[in-house]
């Protein structure tokens, strides 16, 4: 029986077609996971290797635009045990609060830089990255703060473009050790018992531990949030530990982390 050789093009075409689509598919997903983790130029940082017993507390998101009072009570916190930390305020939130703004640098916090209105910043044009950099670093020095200002993208999430702008910055971008990972970000979060169970886990010296003290968009609740704070302020205060800020954590680095 003859086949002719022309029934035979179409499925073979079709089979390098699909062939074709799969290892495409498949180098995007891998891209996307890999830059999960990594970026493509300038510098970043998840933990540092240190000798000192020293974590860095970082919160996200605030101040809360409604009420404040999440932000109020972690600075409460801070100052009881003697630890500072940096906060990543969202600017269009934080312009509704430039006193509380004020109040973290005033007790010995820093305040970072997690732009303007926290969107993705992945497919963003360079014109509209700048401007959430820009517009935010410029509140943040308008309510009188002269220290360093750290930037974390919303998310984490970044490409080319976003870490080009903070490279021609001369700016490290400031991530968080993965391994640390509280999920407090979650609606509801997690109780405040199995945060402190990750966290005791996972945390080493040199430690960058990501927190909430806001919302980006729709209300969520960060009551265990100031809770798993003083939880773990109490305890690792005990152990030696030190809370630093990302300045502090940075100057006594032997070797960042990513």
């Amino acid at each position: 029986m003859k086949i002719k050789i022309n029934n035979l093009i179409k499925p073979i075409n079709l089979l390098i077609l699909i062939g074709v689509l799969v290892l495409v598919t498949t180098g995007i997903v891998y891209s996307v996971s890999w830059l999960e983790k990594h970026q493509l130029v300038g510098d970043y940082v998840r933990s540092v290797e240190t000798d000192k017993k020293i974590i860095a507390l970082t919160f996200d998101d605030g101040p809360n635009p409604g009420d404040p009072t999440v932000t109020k009570n972690i600075l409460a916190l801070l100052k009881r045990y003697n630890a500072e930390a940096t906060f990543f305020v969202i600017g269009k939130n934080a312009v509704i609060h430039p006193e509380i703004v004020r109040e973290e640098y005033q007790e010995g916090n820093e305040v970072g830089n997690h732009s303007w209105c926290h969107e993705n910043l992945v497919f963003k044009s360079p014109w509209f990255v700048k401007r959430e950099i820009d517009d935010t670093d410029t509140f943040i020095r308008s309510t009188g703060y002269k220290g360093t200002i750290y930037f974390r993208a919303p998310g984490g999430q970044r490409f080319i473009i976003l870490p080009l702008i903070l490279m021609l910055k001369h700016r490290i971008h400031i991530l968080w050790d993965q391994n640390v990972l509280l999920y407090d970000f979650d609606n509801p979060p997690p109780a405040p018992e199995k945060m402190l169970q990750i966290f005791d886990t996972h945390v080493q010296p040199g430690s960058i531990v990501l927190l909430h003290d806001g919302y980006p968009g729709a209300f969520e609740n960060r009551e265990n949030t100031v809770k798993v704070t003083e939880m773990i302020l109490d305890k690792y205060t005990k152990l030696g530990y030190e809370f630093v800020t990302i300045s502090e954590l940075l100057a006594n680095k032997k070797a960042i982390i990513h």
